[in-house]
This record gives structure tokens, C-alpha cells and sequence, in this order.
């Protein structure tokens, strides 16, 4: 521990030293290389071993007679020949076209990045695309995942070899290669900004999947040199002292270090190292899994990404233990557990999760499906996982989480199915300022997006999408949620929210509540009530509640998906990208007041209308706002969101009742000349009160 606590010191040092770099353009710093020790030579190897194992005693012989090239030779042997512990089960080969493009130098950097060229010897720093995470992902070293897929499927020499060839070349040129192993480099932090604070996990991503899969899928294989080997075997070692010694305490990525940690102590018990690995790693995963997540399953990241990143992380030492024989520990399989229930009940028609924070429009099904050996008996998380081709479907359809501060609304679960997420919950680690946002889909197309995150670069644009004014939610006086402002301790989902389901009649309903900070300073309270009515539509409720005394002006704002929206005489009408859906949205407010509607998609001046449905991606997109004068007192909007199948819009009216009852909406639907008429209850505020009390309208409630 003590030489932990040093590396740590060390590298806060350096952090400041990048951070003062970074603000002088050209100036270089040296980073000295990390405290721990590396096997610099292969036959600094036998000194790492445990030789006093039985299975190890032709290695030990040679050792024992000063004959280090022969030790080295039966080390190598040894790994070639050897059974047991079982290495984690490769992935089903993906596209055989995806390997032979990477064979060719055209390899995926992950988000909506287009593919490298790669043309060896390589700059393993080029960043082209002027984003840190391009350059990040690509040394992570994904792309040898579906190199060794093939390699397993195919047999063919070319996918190794092409693994082995990226791998050296990277050994021999990256900064980062030298660095770990424990050779100083000196970087412009203004050019090079992830360096060297990526670099551990950037390891811990490499261990886990890509160098391990590419070690046992290659270690029989003539196409592997013992050189070769060995140098994987160093280098192995090398990266899990380097994660051990520079893991820090705290969210997912500690998750991911522990995993690799894990990974590589139960894989390679013939190190003496891979005791303390597993300890480190044992002790991390069991913080994480008490720390990571609150009771109803959200991480308190409060992003459904970075939930599946931890989720995995926590799952992929259960999954190799169980592979070899060993019971998984049922604490952190409860956890897991919890935490997919969340990302079942969240996850959309489509099946992807839903773009809160600092997430992507991501698949859940192909993510779900190596857990599901840790869950036999879930038929739910089989038919999620298959698509609803096996098990069955969740004995719920709509569903709130408290601790999250999130309902999930569904007519069902098919595809063509209409949904709503509404977020009521705290902000989470990321500042997105969305306090009860919505996102929508329905007849099979996304229709009220999240906008998502674009990029970490904190550009004019990233930080508007993570602004009120992206979000489905309402600004006062022009401006939007401030929550960023609020103590650490309130973005976290440390307590139920209020926030439940009810049902009425045919009706379910749910309520939120922000009360503050405002960017604008205003001291409002804002409620939002839903109401999914007969499985058709939703009812969207807004009161807005001044405590100050002043007048105040009220912004709602809608981000569609992708796709084109007009105006049609008082109501907006949507139609999705892919032609199977669009939505109606018919708005009156309480005192009466005519709105000014616009609609903006793509615009840069001032910036308005994107979405970022993957990182890196940036999509035109049209948002509608609905501007009102500045009002005294309080002030309601009831809006109605109707989907609708194909292109033909159906005619949508709101009105309140003859004689002003303004407890009540008529909702007038009309598709081929059917009429239905609703006439439907505002109730004010369901499962809390959202008339302005002294305890609720403090600011920073989370």
C-alpha cells in the first residue's frame, strides 16, 4: 500500500504539471516514469514467477542451473501446453468483413468516428479527428477483438499475424508502450491532453479483453514466436502492476481496473503478483458494487453508458470465475441484477438505452447476452437479450425507479410500441441540465430525442447540448437549470425522489419537480405532470410557480429526433426519418396566451437544433420552442404528444371546458374523420403537492 500511496502522490504532481503545461502553449514537460517496477527483458520474467509450483518445475530446473534461455524456452512451453485456469469464452466471430478491413489498416475508433487508415510504422498519437477520445480508443486496442474472432473461427495465420504486427508496432513507437515500461517521455499537454492520465486505463481496457483474447487464442499457434509470446507475457504483467499501482478510488473506471485486475490474477496464478492483483481487485469490486449503485439499480453516474460499463465490469470476474469453478459472490450478483432490471425497465422499443446524460443510442440486447449465463432463470433478460425471439417479456409495462427519479411509460413490449422516459431524478456525475426531460418513441421511430453528448471537449456545442436549452424541459426568463451550481452530494440518487407511478382508470400517471437554481436567478418552482392516457398518448402538464414576485417569462422547449417538423396553425407536426411515425403536439396555456412558435434544425448561429445520438456524431435535428410574454403568478401549459403511424398527421385540439373549469382538458382527436373526446383531469401534481410549500422550495433538491 505504501508504494500505492507514493505512485499516487506522484501522479497528482504530475497532473499539476500537465495542468500548468496546458496553459502555456509549447511548453514540453518530462513525465518521469511510474514508481512501480517493470520486467524490462524477457529475462526479468523468471524473477516475477512463483517457481516454487509444481507446474512450473522445468522452468524452475533450468533457472535453478543458470540456464536462463532454457528457462525461458519451458516458460514458454509451459503456457503453450497448458489446460487450466480456462481463459474468458471469445466473442462470436463478428463480420468477416471487419477483420479483413482491419488486416487492410482500416480499423473503427468507436463513437461515429470514421475508420483510420493505418499504414505501419504508425504515429500511434496522430489525432486527425481532433478529439481526445478517437486517439484514446484507438490505443485501447478494441480492433484486436475481432481479429482473434476471426482468427478462432477461421483459422487463418493473417488475422494473428495482423494482430501481432499492430501490437509490435505499437510496442515500438507509442510514448505510452515506453512509458509502461519504465522509460520517461516528454509531451506538449496542450497537444497531447490524455496524456498520461488515460494511461491506466487505457491498460486496464487492454487487459481485460483485447491482449488476453489475443494471448490464449494465439499461444498454440505457430504464427506466435516464443519471442512473441514472451513479450505478451512481460507486457501483460507490466500493465497489471501499472493498474495496480495507479487505480484510483471511485466510479466505473475503478469497476474496469478491477476487472482486468481480476482477469489477469486468475489467469496467470503462476506470477507471484497475481495474488495481490486479485486482493485489489477482489476489494475494488466489492466498493463498487456497495458504493456504484442505489437501491432500485441507477448508478450514480446517472448514465445508462456508464451503467453498462460498470455492470460489466462487475459481471466479467463472475463470468470467469464460474467458467473455472468458482461459485460467483452472490452480493455482487445482486447488484448486477438490480442494476439490469433498471436498464430492462429503461431501455426503449427499439431496445437500445435511452440517451440520459452522457450516454449513446446503444443497442442493450448484444450487451445483455454474456450475462445471461449468471441468470438462467430470468426469462425477462432472455427475451431482452433475444429480442423477444426467447424467454418472455416483463411481467410490468411501465415502471418508475425512485432512486432514479425515472418512469419509464410503454404500451408494450413490441417494437411498434409508444413510449415515454420522463427524468425526474438527480443530475449525476455528468452536468446535464434535464431535470424532467422526456424522451419519446412510438410505431417504431424515436420522436422526443435526448440530445446526447457530442464530445468531452467542452466546445460552444457540447456544452449546449448539455444545456437546458437541448433539453425537453422549460426555460424561465430565457435560461435554463443551473444544478451544476448545487453541492456534489445533491447529483447523486442518495434518496427516493418522490417520484412513483399511479394509476387512474385507464390512466397512468407520474409527477416531478425542480425547484432550483435557475441560470436566470428567478426563484421558481417548476412541476411537470405525465399522464399516458388509454395506451394512445400523453398528457403533459406544466405549472410554473413564482416565489419571488415577479413577472416572469416561460420558454417550452421540444428536441425532436431525427427527422423534419412544421407548423400547422397552432400545433407542431413531426415526422420521423424513417417514415414509420410521426407526432402531434397541441399546447394551451392558463392565463390564456398565444405563444410564438419557432422551429430550428442545425443551426449554428446561435446554435440550435442537433442531437448526438452516438459520441462523436452530430445530427441536424428540429427543435421546437414555444415562447410566452411574461406573466404574474402562476402560470400552466398542458401540452398533448400524439403519435402517430405512416404519414397522415391526425387533427389534435385542447381546449378547457365551456365555463372555465380549468381543473379539466378536452382533448379532441381526429384520424379519418373519427373523432374521440377526452375530457381529462389536470390533476396537480400526482404523488406529491405542487403548490409551493417553505421545505420544497429550497433550491439543489435533488
Amino acid at each position: 500500500m505504501k508504494r500505492i500511496a507514493i505512485t499516487l502522490t506522484a501522479l497528482a504532481i504530475v497532473g499539476r504539471a500537465v495542468a500548468l503545461a496546458a496553459e502555456s502553449p509549447g511548453t514540453r514537460i518530462e513525465i518521469p516514469p511510474p514508481t512501480y517496477h517493470p520486467l524490462k527483458h524477457d529475462v526479468d520474467l523468471l524473477d516475477a514467477l512463483d517457481l516454487t509450483r509444481p507446474d512450473l518445475a522445468s522452468v524452475a530446473n533450468q533457472y535453478l542451473a543458470h540456464n536462463p534461455e532454457a528457462a525461458l524456452a519451458a516458460l514458454a512451453e509451459h503456457f503453450r501446453g497448458r489446460g487450466r485456469p480456462l481463459p474468458p469464452e471469445v466473442p462470436a466471430a463478428q463480420s468477416p468483413g471487419q477483420a479483413d478491413a482491419i488486416v487492410a489498416g482500416r480499423i473503427g475508433v468507436g463513437g461515429a468516428f470514421p475508420p483510420l487508415t493505418i499504414k505501419l510504422p504508425y504515429d500511434w498519437e496522430a489525432n486527425p479527428y481532433h478529439d481526445a477520445e478517437a486517439v484514446v480508443g484507438l490505443n485501447r486496442h478494441g480492433f484486436l477483438i475481432p481479429l482473434v474472432a476471426a482468427y478462432r473461427r477461421s483459422g487463418d495465420d493473417r488475422y494473428l499475424r495482423a494482430a501481432v504486427a499492430y501490437v509490435g508496432d505499437w510496442l515500438r513507437g507509442s510514448r505510452e508502450a515506453h512509458y509502461l515500461q519504465g522509460e520517461p517521455i516528454r509531451i506538449d499537454a496542450r497537444e497531447r491532453p490524455w496524456m498520461p492520465r488515460s494511461f491506466w486505463l487505457n491498460a486496464a481496457t487492454r487487459l481485460r479483453e483485447p491482449w488476453i483474447d489475443l494471448f490464449f487464442a494465439g499461444r498454440r499457434a505457430a504464427a506466435l514466436s516464443d519471442q512473441t509470446l514472451l513479450l505478451l507475457l512481460r507486457m501483460i504483467h507490466n500493465q497489471a502492476d501499472y493498474v495496480l499501482a495507479t487505480m484510483l478510488p471511485g466510479d466505473n473506471r475503478t469497476a474496469t481496473a478491477a476487472n482486468a485486475l481480476s482477469a489477469v490474477g486468475l489467469l496467470f496464478p503462476e506470477f507471484r503478483r497475481s495474488v495481490a492483483w486479485r486482493d485489489a481487485a477482489n476489494a475494488a469490486l466489492a466498493k463498487a458494487a456497495e458504493r456504484q449503485f442505489a437501491p432500485d439499480g441507477v448508478q450514480i453516474g446517472m448514465s445508462p453508458h456508464y451503467e453498462l460499463v460498470t455492470l460489466r465490469s462487475l459481471a466479467g470476474p463472475l463470468l470467469l470465475e464460474a467458467r473455472n469453478g468458482i461459485t460467483p459472490d452472490p452480493e455482487i450478483l445482486a447488484v448486477i441484477k438490480h442494476g439490469l432490471n433498471y436498464l430492462v425497465g429503461v431501455s426503449d422499443p427499439a431496445r437500445n438505452l435511452p440517451v440520459l446524460k452522457h450516454s449513446d443510442r446503444t443497442p442493450l440486447p448484444p450487451l445483455l447476452q454474456p450475462l445471461l449465463a449468471l441468470f438462467p432463470a430470468r426469462q425477462d433478460f432472455a427475451f431482452i437479450a433475444s429480442d423477444g425471439r426467447k424467454g418472455a417479456q416483463p411481467a410490468y409495462r411501465s415502471i418508475a425507479f425512485p432512486y432514479a427519479g425515472h418512469a419509464a411509460f410503454r404500451s408494450g413490449w413490441g417494437a411498434d410500441a409508444i413510449y415515454l422516459l420522463f427524468d425526474a431524478g438527480p443530475m449525476g456525475k455528468l452536468p446535464h441540465e434535464d431535470k424532467l426531460g422526456i424522451e419519446m418513441s412510438g410505431y417504431g421511430a424515436p420522436l422526443i430525442a435526448d440530445p446526447g453528448r457530442h464530445s468531452y471537449n467542452r466546445a460552444p456545442i457540447d456544452m449546449y447540448l448539455w444545456s437546458s436549452k437541448a433539453h425537453s424541459v422549460v426555460l424561465v426568463d430565457g435560461d435554463g437549470q443551473d444544478r451544476a451550481s448545487c453541492p456534489k452530494v445533491t447529483w447523486k440518487p442518495t434518496q427516493p425522489t418522490g417520484v412513483t407511478l399511479r394509476q387512474d382508470g385507464d390512466d397512468e400517471t407520474t409527477s416531478g419537480r425542480f425547484t432550483g437554481p435557475w441560470k436566470s436567478g428567478a426563484r421558481v418552482v417548476h412541476t411537470r405532470d405525465i399522464r399516458f392516457v388509454r395506451d394512445r398518448f400523453f398528457l403533459v402538464t406544466d405549472r410554473l410557480d413564482p416565489l419571488d414576485g415577479r413577472r416572469h417569462a416561460y420558454d417550452g422547449r421540444f428536441q425532436f429526433a431525427e427527422g423534419d417538423a412544421e407548423i400547422d396553425g397552432t400545433n407542431v407536426v413531426f415526422r420521423s426519418e424513417n417514415g414509420r411515425a410521426g407526432l402531434v403536439i397541441a399546447r394551451l396555456a392558463t392565463p390564456a396566451a398565444t405563444p410564438i412558435i419557432t422551429i430550428v434544425k442545425g443551426s449554428k448561429k446561435p446554435i440550435g437544433g442537433w442531437i448526438a445520438p452516438k459520441y462523436g456524431s452530430l445530427v441536424a435535428a428540429p427543435s421546437v420552442r414555444y415562447a410566452t410574454p411574461r406573466e404574474a403568478g402562476r402560470a400552466v401549459f398542458v401540452t398533448a404528444l400524439v403519435p402517430f403511424r405512416g404519414a397522415a398527421a391526425p387533427k389534435v385540439t385542447l381546449q378547457i371546458p365551456p365555463g372555465g373549469d380549468a381543473a379539466h382538458v378536452i382533448v379532441r382527436i381526429e384520424v379519418n374523420s373519427l373523432e374521440t373526446k377526452l375530457m381529462l383531469p389536470l390533476s396537480d401534481g400526482v404523488g406529491m403537492t405542487s403548490t409551493p410549500q417553505r421545505g420544497l422550495a429550497s433550491p439543489c433538491i435533488p
